[in-house]
Formats: C-alpha cells, structure tokens, sequence
C-alpha cells in the first residue's frame, strides 16, 4: 500500500507542475507575439528592432521549452512511471533546446548587426547562463536512461 501511495502523490505532483508549465509556457509565448509585434513598429532603428527580436527570440524558445516539461510531466503523471526512454528522450529535447537558447540569441545580433561589442558582451552574459544548465539536463537524461534500465531489469525479473 505504501508503494500505492507515493505513486499517487507523485502523480498529484507532475499534475500539477504540468499544470504550472502550461501557465508559464502561455506566458512567455505570449511575451513573446507581444513584443514580436512591437517589433514590427520598431523596423525603422536595427538596434532596437534586433533588442525587440532578441527578447522575442528569448521568450519564445523558454515558451517551447516550457511545453517540452509540461508534456513531460503529463506523462509522468499519466504513467506513475519516471523513468522511461520516452521521458528520457524529453529530458534530452530540453537540453538541445537550453543550448539552442544559449547559441541562437548570441548569433541573431551577430547576423543582423555585425559585431557590435556591446551587444555581442551582453549576449554571451545571458547565453552563459543556458549552457550549464543544458549540460546539467543531458546529465539528467542518462540518470533517467539508467533508471529506465534499472526498472526494465527489474519488471524482467519478476
């Protein structure tokens, strides 16, 4: 019964962390055709239509990963079962898409503008940021993979 029990509080749980990703990926997709749309009025100054562009860029590509998560989530809570390939294949999509977020703001700049010090500084801070974090879910992926083998294992053995 105890096993019973944490499989359903753990399901309650990425239920609702599905349900707050949801909520933050519509946020940022929202942010995102907001700021998209500013852009469009900005077209006449490149800098700040690339600064617009940028943080549309931004907002989008976190939006999309949200979606990745909540999905990820769902299935864990449709399931009850963690560790799978199918999640393992998710925990990795976040990961490229953590480094996609790291590498395409820092080129958007570059391809637009040129090379701008500024701009090309303050993109490589905020990419920065991403790539540990992308390294740390691919890390997370093989955990994942090997729970995935260790739980296959064990359903054979029974």
């Amino acid at each position: 019964m105890h096993k019973e029990e944490t499989i359903n509080k753990m399901k309650k749980g990425c239920l609702i962390i599905g349900i707050i990703s949801c909520l933050i990926a519509a946020f940022h997709l929202f942010c995102s055709i907001s700021i998209f749309f500013t852009f469009q009025n900005q077209k006449e100054d490149p800098l700040n239509s690339t600064v617009y562009l940028y943080q549309s860029l931004i907002y989008f590509m976190s939006g999309i990963i949200m979606i990745i998560v909540a999905i990820m989530f769902f299935y864990i809570s449709k399931t009850g079962i963690p560790f799978t390939n199918k999640t393992m294949t998710m925990v990795r999509t976040i990961a490229v898409g953590l480094f996609f977020k790291a590498i395409v703001p820092v080129l958007i700049p570059l391809i637009i503008l040129g090379y701008d010090r500024t701009s090309f500084v303050m993109n490589i801070t905020n990419s920065l940021l991403y790539m540990p974090m992308g390294v740390l879910f691919l890390f997370m992926s093989y955990i994942v993979k090997y729970g995935a083998q260790l739980q296959q294992e064990s359903d054979e053995t029974l």
